[in-house]
C-alpha cells in the first residue's frame, strides 16, 4: 500500500475546490447514475470539512438541528487526472460510511473513518466526475447484530461499537449534537513518472549514548530505470543504504545510520526538544531524487511501575507528566486549520503542560499535530480510538479493520518524539469492573496481546498499557498504577483526598464547569437568558449520563466550601457575584490539587486534566473556552504547572512546608522570601533563606525552620486569635529582581471582605518595539484579581498581589485595538478600577 510520504519530483495536487454536496433520503440513489432521476439542489461543499462546516460555511448551521446521521449524503467534483506513469487519488479520511466513484464505477468502498486509502486511478480515463456517497449511519445501526456483553451509558446506541467512527456528536452528556460526515481530511491526487513510495518503516531510537534511525522502504521505479544508490541523511550524518530488487520494477532499501552524542529531545519544561533533518537520496540511472522524510528528535521513553508506580522515565529522568486531555479545535468540521490548533498547541506550552492525551472517543490526529508537539516539546499520550464498549474483536472482518487503522496511523507518527504513551482504550477495563463482570471481560486479546505486538515491532522506543486507567485490584482503583481521579471534582471529596487517594497517575482528572468570561457568556445568551438557570446555558453544561446533577453542581459545592456562602442565594440575588467566585473556585481547587501532586513526598506523578478546551461555547470542562479564551482556571493552572514553582502545604501541627521545585536543566541560586501579614496590609513577620533548587529537582523547607521561632504558621494550635491571615512565598534569583516564582497560602480561607479601596492602580505603557505592558502595585492585598482588556490577552490572570507589591505583566494584541482599555477586578473590592494609559 503506497505512503503519504513522496519524494520531490511526485506531484500532489489537492482537489479542495469546485465540490458540491446534496441531501437524500437513505438508499435513494445507490450510484451516480441513480442521482440523474433525482430532483435535487447541490449546494456548495467545502473539502476537507463535514456536512456541517459546509453549512457552517453557508451560514445555515445551528447546533442540534440537522441529525447528520439520518440522511445520505452525496458529493460530487469534476476533474481531470493527469497522464503519467502513475496516478493515485488519495482520501485520508472519509467519515464514516463511504463509497467512492468514477463517473460510474465504484472504485472504493470504506467502514472505518480512522483509515486512510489509496486508489490506483493510472488506467482509468482521465476526464470524469468524483462521486463520494456517505451513507446514513442511523440505517447501518438499525441492522441486527450480536448483542455486546455489557451496555454502555455513553452513548445511546450501544451498536455503536462495530462502527469505526468518532463519538464526538453522539455522546449527548457531554458532546455538542454535531455527528461528523464527509470527507474530514484531504482528498488529492498523486502522480509521477519517475518513483513511487510503496512501504516505509523509519523509526528514531537511542541507544545509549547513540541515535539511531532504522529504515526499511519499499520503491517501486518507473520505466526503465534501475535503483543504483540510496543514501540516508540523518541531520549532519549519511549511510549509504543496502538495495535489493524484490519484485518487477520494486526495490527494497534498508539499513542504519548512527549518530553519536546526538542533541536530545526533552519535553520542554526539562530541556530543549532537539529536532533533525532525515531524508532518503536515491539514484537511479536517469535521474536522483530526495524522500523527505521529515523531522525525529532522540530520546529514551521508559516506565517505572515498582511497587504499584506508573513514573513516565524521559532520557532515564523522571518526569511529572502533566497538562489535559486534547478535543478537536473545530468540532463541526473537524478539519482546524493549522493557525488555530498551533495557537492552543502553544497555549498549553505555555501554561506549563508537558503532556496532553488523545483519549479514546476522539479521533486521531492531523500529521501537522504531532509535528507541531515535536517542535514544542510536549509529549502525547496517545489512546487508540476505543472508549467504553464491548468492540466485537472476534469478528474477522472487524479485527482486519482495526489493526489496518492501527498500522496506518503508528506508521505515519513514527518518526514523532513526541508520542510517549500508546493506550489500547479508555474505560473498558472501568466499565467492566464497575458492572460487576468477571476479571476475564476487563481485558481481550486485542488489547493484551494484539496491539502490544504492534507497537513493539512499529514504535518500540514508546510505552504501551493495555486501558486507561488499570491496574490494582480492580482496574479503577487510584492508588496502583493509572486512575482517573475525580474524588477532588464530582464525588466532591475535600481536598484532602488527592493525598489520602494515594493517586499514581492521573490520565484523567478535575473536570469542572469552568465559568467562561463575559464576552464568551453573552456570544450564546440572548438578552433575559440568565447563566446557570436558563436551558440555553444548561445544554451545554457537562453531566455524566443518568446521573441526577450536572457538573455546574459540583463546583457549587466547592464555591460554598472555599468561600462559605449559599450559592443558590447568590445566584438570586448577584449573579455577577456569583460567576465571579465560581471561576476563581474551579481554579483554586485545581491549582491547589495539582500542588499537592507536585509536592515533595508525593506518590503522584501525572496529571492531566479533563478538558483543555471547550468543544463549545458554555461551562464546559475546558481551561479554555471554544473561541480560545482562556478561563480563570487556565491561569491557576499555568502557575500550578510551572518549570519553576512553589507549593504551600498546611500540613497540620506541624505547619507549613514550602515546596521548591525546578524542572530545568540549570541549577537555581536564590533566596526564599516568607511573608506573614494580618488583615490585608499588616505584615507579622518576614523570614528569609538561602537556598540551592538543583536541576531536574525539588526540595521541602519548613516554615518554621526558616522563621526559628513559633508563630503557628498553619494556624493549627488556635492559641488565640491568628496571627496572620496570609502567606506569601517567593524566590529571588538577585536582589532587587522581580521573584521567579511565587505561592500563597490562606489559614482562615478565601472569605476575605470586599473592600472600597485597596490602593490599587494599573498603567499601560507602550514598550519600544511598539507592544504594551501593564503595571500594577497595591497597598493592600488584591485577591485573584480579573482583568477584562478589550482587544488584549494577558500573560498572566486572575493572580494576588501581597500587600505593597508590584507586578509586570505582558499583554499580546488578539484584535485591532489600539491601546489597551478595560478593567481590573480584584476579588475582594466593590467594584472595578479603570486601567490608565501611561503618557507617551
Amino acid at each position: 500500500m503506497p505512503t503519504m510520504i513522496q519524494p520531490t519530483d511526485c506531484k500532489q495536487t489537492p482537489v479542495d475546490s469546485g465540490w458540491a454536496y446534496v441531501s437524500i433520503s437513505p438508499n435513494q440513489a445507490t450510484t451516480p447514475s441513480c442521482l440523474s432521476d433525482l430532483s435535487l439542489s447541490w449546494q456548495h461543499a467545502v473539502v476537507p470539512g463535514t456536512v456541517a462546516g459546509s453549512h457552517q460555511a453557508s451560514g445555515v448551521f445551528k447546533f442540534g438541528e440537522t441529525n447528520y446521521d439520518e440522511h445520505d449524503y452525496w458529493y460530487r467534483c469534476e476533474i481531470t487526472l493527469p497522464t503519467d506513469e502513475f496516478v493515485y487519488l488519495y482520501f485520508a479520511g472519509l467519515a464514516t460510511l463511504a463509497e467512492a466513484f468514477w463517473n460510474d464505477e465504484l472504485i472504493l468502498s470504506s467502514d472505518n473513518m480512522f483509515q486512510s486509502h489509496w486508489v490506483d486511478m493510472t488506467h482509468r480515463i482521465k476526464t470524469g466526475v468524483l462521486h463520494i456517497r456517505f451513507r446514513a449511519l442511523k440505517t447501518e445501526l438499525a441492522i441486527k447484530r450480536p448483542r455486546p456483553r455489557w451496555k454502555t451509558r455513553l452513548v445511546d446506541q450501544q451498536q455503536l461499537r462495530w462502527l469505526r467512527t468518532t463519538l464526538l456528536g453522539r455522546i449527548a452528556p457531554w458532546s455538542p449534537p454535531v455527528a461528523p460526515v464527509g470527507p474530514f481530511r484531504r482528498v488529492a491526487i498523486y502522480n509521477g513518472d519517475k518513483i513511487f513510495v510503496e512501504e516505509t518503516q523509519v523509526t528514531a531510537r537511542l541507544d545509549n549514548s547513540r541515535g539511531v534511525i532504522d529504515t526499511a522502504i519499499v520503491l517501486r521505479i518507473m520505466g526503465d530505470n534501475v535503483l543504483t544508490k540510496a543514501t540516508l541523511r540523518a541531520g549532519s550524518e549519511s549511510q549509504n543504504l543496502q538495495i535489493n530488487a524484490i519484485g518487477d520494477h520494486l526495490f527494497r532499501v534498508e539499513g542504519d545510520v548512527y549518530i553519536e552524542n546526538p542533541p536530545l529531545w526533552w519535553p520542554h519544561t526539562h530541556g530543549n526538544p532537539s529536532l533533525i533533518d532525515v531524508s532518503l537520496v536515491l539514484e537511479a540511472t536517469d535521474f536522483t531524487t530526495v524522500l523527505e522524510l521529515g523531522k525525529t528528535g532522540f530520546r529514551s521513553v521508559d516506565v517505572d511501575q515498582q511497587q504499584g508506580s506508573f513514573t513516565v522515565l524521559v532520557n532515564k529522568t523522571p518526569i511529572f507528566c502533566r497538562g489535559a486531555c486534547w478535543t478537536p479545535t473545530d468540532i463541526i468540521a473537524l478539519s482546524a486549520d493549522s493557525r488555530s490548533m498551533r495557537a492552543t498547541l502553544l497555549a498549553a506550552k505555555e501554561a506549563g503542560m508537558n503532556m496532553l492525551r488523545i483519549f479514546g472517543s476522539m479521533l486521531y490526529e492531523s500529521d501537522e499535530f504531532y509535528k507541531t508537539c515535536d517542535e514544542l516539546g510536549i509529549m502525547i499520550w496517545q489512546d487508540f480510538m476505543f472508549s467504553n464498549m464491548d468492540y466485537p474483536l472476534t469478528d474477522a472482518n472487524f479485527l482486519a479493520s482495526v489493526v489496518e487503522e492501527v498500522n496506518q496511523f503508528v506508521s505515519r507518527t513514527q518518526l514523532s518524539p513526541c508520542i510517549a504513551v500508546f493506550c489500547g482504550n479508555s474505560d473498558i477495563e472501568q466499565q467492566t469492573a464497575m458492572l460487576g463482570l468477571s476479571k476475564e471481560l476487563w481485558r481481550d486479546f486485542f488489547f493484551a496481546q494484539t496491539l502490544p505486538d504492534l507497537i513493539k515491532s512499529l514504535r518500540p522506543d514508546t510505552i504501551y498499557c493495555p486501558s486507561s486507567p488499570s491496574g490494582g485490584d480492580l482496574p479503577f482503583q487510584l492508588d496502583a498504577s493509572i486512575s482517573h481521579y475525580y474524588g477532588v471534582g464530582a464525588y466532591m471529596r475535600p481536598l484532602s483526598d488527592a493525598r489520602l487517594s494515594g493517586v499514581r497517575f492521573a490520565a484523567e482528572c478535575l473536570g469542572f464547569a469552568n465559568v467562561p468570561e463575559e464576552s464568551t457568556i453573552n456570544g450564546f445568551l440572548k438578552d433575559g437568558e440568565a447563566p446557570v438557570h436558563h436551558p440555553a446555558w444548561k445544554s451545554r453544561v457537562p453531566r455524566d449520563g443518568g446521573a441526577g446533577w450536572d457538573f455546574d453542581d459540583i463546583r457549587d459545592h466547592y464555591t460554598r466550601e472555599l468561600f462559605s456562602v449559599d450559592t443558590t442565594k447568590l445566584r438570586y440575588s448577584d449573579m455577577t457575584r456569583y460567576l465571579a467566585l465560581s471561576r476563581v473556585s474551579s481554579g483554586e481547587v485545581m491549582a491547589r490539587t495539582i500542588g499537592e501532586w507536585r509536592r515533595v513526598g508525593s506518590s503522584c506523578q501525572g496529571a492531566l486534566i479533563w478538558w483543555l478546551r471547550d468543544l463549545w461555547p458554555g461551562a464546559g470542562w475546558g481551561l479554555i473556552d471554544a473561541n480560545d479564551i482562556p478561563k480563570a482556571a487556565y491561569f491557576y493552572c499555568k502557575r500550578a504547572m510551572a518549570p519553576v514553582a512553589l507549593v504551600i502545604t498546611d500540613e497540620g501541627l506541624n505547619g507549613l512546608e514550602i515546596h521548591a521545585i525546578n524542572e530545568t536543566s540549570q541549577d537555581i541560586h536564590g533566596v526564599l522570601n516568607l511573608y506573614f501579614y494580618r488583615d490585608d496590609s499588616v505584615r507579622t513577620t518576614h523570614a528569609e533563606s538561602e537556598l540551592l533548587i538543583p536541576a531536574r529537582n525539588k526540595i521541602k523547607l519548613k516554615a518554621d525552620a526558616i522563621i526559628g521561632h513559633f508563630i503557628d504558621t498553619a494556624y493549627a494550635y488556635r492559641f488565640g486569635p491568628p496571627n496572620h491571615h496570609i502567606v506569601t512565598a517567593n524566590i529571588q534569583c538577585h536582589p532587587n529582581a522581580a521573584a521567579i516564582c511565587e505561592a500563597f497560602s490562606f489559614p482562615l480561607g478565601l472569605a476575605f471582605r470586599q473592600e472600597r479601596d485597596l490602593g490599587l492602580r494599573a498603567i499601560a505603557s507602550q514598550r519600544p518595539d511598539g507592544s504594551w505592558q501593564l503595571d500594577l502595585h497595591t497597598i493592600r492585598f488584591a485577591q485573584s484579581i480579573a482583568l477584562d482588556i478589550k482587544g488584549y490577552l494577558s500573560s498572566d490572570n486572575y493572580f494576588h498581589l501581597a500587600p505593597a507589591s508590584s507586578k509586570r505583566l505582558i499583554l499580546t494584541p488578539t484584535s485591532g485595538e489600539s491601546k489597551p482599555f478595560g478593567s481590573v477586578t480584584p476579588l475582594n473590592a466593590i467594584s472595578s478600577i479603570k486601567i490608565q494609559i501611561a503618557p507617551t
